[in-house]
């Protein structure tokens, strides 16, 4: 007689050579109870991939994966439903629960509109908050709404021969369903457990362990003003289910360290899911502790900027994993002769400094999302660090006229051309060149002197 499968059987992940083999028995007992004692019901069960939402314990969902990798793979080879596991969901059924969840939803559609497809968060039946399987969810969405990615220029529509495709999208992917009540501290386990899984499709990206440093620096910093990175350090490496080197945790601590109280690690994870597909590229912890090092903590908007291009930089190669190292494109002599004379980078971070001071709340108002203003931001950063560093300008998501050394006065022409850009792009932004850039102020006041001459 055959065993019966139960829920958690259906979820449990495989202990790879990445994972730390005692602490993985510990934490898939305690997965294991969990799933045990939350499921609604034994077998995973159908959901419509548009009442599906992504958890706020969740991590990061990377568009540019679902877009660049997963996405295209099904729909070049074909969907094989032998090989996805069940998803994780909790049905949620208190209007509060229901509520973060639909804001979280909308939160994660904010960081790029355009990169994903239609929410339904209207309606009463989008209550089911995944843990696991998110990335396949958001493509099945691609096949339920006929999508195109303005990425592949791929249209996601359902081909005759695919039945079981078909199937997945119209009457439901199969989802573990725990109930309402399952506390918070154990939701964010559940889903770290379950991204834990070092398969072809997954595996810990520095993003990742940036986040999870992140994480453990805010814990520290309700106890210090001050964080040590050995405590952090430590801590990381003690919560990670899969193998870390201190060092590289050590690496990461530095750099958040920095940026504490600045929320840019929160703006760094939502462009790497915009504009980074984990499986091509990385950028090494080491490099990343370099850069946090060299430039200390008065300039975390040149951090930013730097880390952007180092990305920008990188070499695509196929099908390798692990991911390999092949930053160093902004490397560490660079990064000293950028602080051997300061002088530019101060006026660089003081003119970005002043630049969101000046625009972020206005922004803000009219576009009615921080996280679209940030993103808007970070372009114009990007463009400034290029133009600090040296790097090229040639294609910085917007027209610009600029090139050239770095001076204050051609910064301020390249921020001229971004206002311009984004003005140009969202309708809501009617008036900011006219009311904040005083380059266009000035034309303006020339033009109208010319007029009231004889």
């Amino acid at each position: 007689m055959t065993a019966k499968t139960t829920a958690s059987d259906a979820l449990q992940i495989k202990c790879s050579i990445d994972h730390e083999p005692t602490k993985f028995v510990k934490d898939s007992k305690r997965f294991a109870s969990l799933i045990e004692m939350w499921k609604e019901r034994d077998e995973p069960m159908a959901i419509q991939c548009w009442k599906v939402l992504p958890s706020p314990f969740n991590r990061m969902l990377n568009l540019q994966y679902v877009h660049s990798n997963l996405a295209p793979d099904v729909h070049t080879k074909g969907f094989d439903p032998t090989r996805p596991k069940p998803g994780c969901v909790i049905h949620r059924t208190d209007p509060a629960a229901i509520a973060r969840l639909k804001d979280n939803a909308t939160a994660v559609q904010s960081i790029a509109p355009e990169l994903y497809p239609e929410l339904h968060t209207a309606s009463a039946d989008c209550c089911y908050e995944c843990l696991g399987g998110n990335h396949l969810t958001l493509t099945f969405r691609f096949y339920h709404g006929a999508y195109t990615s303005p990425i592949t220029g791929i249209t996601y529509k359902i081909p005759s021969d695919e039945p079981a495709l078909r199937d997945r999208v119209e009457v439901g992917h199969s989802y573990v369903v725990l109930k309402e009540g399952l506390p918070d501290n154990d939701a964010t386990f559940v889903a770290e457990y379950l991204n834990s899984d070092q398969n072809q499709n997954q595996g810990t990206s520095e993003i990742q362990v940036l986040l999870a440093t992140h994480q453990v620096v805010g814990e520290e910093l309700k106890l210090t003003p001050h964080p040590q990175v050995s405590k952090v350090t430590q801590k990381v490496a003690n919560k990670s289910l899969v193998k870390l080197r201190a060092d590289s945790i050590g690496d990461h601590a530095h750099y958040c360290i920095n940026l504490v109280g600045t929320g840019l690690i929160d703006e760094l994870l939502r462009w790497h899911a915009r504009n980074v597909n984990p499986k091509e590229l990385s950028v090494s912890p080491r490099w990343m502790g370099d850069l946090a090092k060299t430039l200390g903590k008065h300039y975390p908007f040149c951090m930013m900027g730097i880390t952007f291009i180092e990305y920008r930089g990188e070499v695509k190669i196929a099908n390798a994993r692990p991911l390999p190292d092949v930053s160093r494109t902004f490397g560490t002599a660079q990064l000293n002769g950028l602080m051997k004379d300061p002088t530019n980078i101060i006026a660089c971070e003081a003119f970005l400094r002043s630049s969101r001071k000046l625009l972020d709340a206005w922004m803000t108002e009219k576009l009615q999302s921080k996280h679209r203003v940030s993103a808007l931001f970070n372009i114009f950063e990007e463009a400034g660090c290029r133009l600090l560093t040296g790097s090229s300008l040639g294609n910085v998501g917007f027209d610009h006229k600029v090139a050239g050394k770095f001076t204050v006065g051609r910064l301020e022409i390249l921020r001229s051309a971004w206002m311009l850009s984004i003005e140009n792009k969202y309708h809501e932004l009617d008036g900011l060149v006219l009311n904040f850039d005083e380059n266009a102020t000035k034309d303006a006041e020339g033009a109208a002197e010319v007029r009231r001459k004889p």
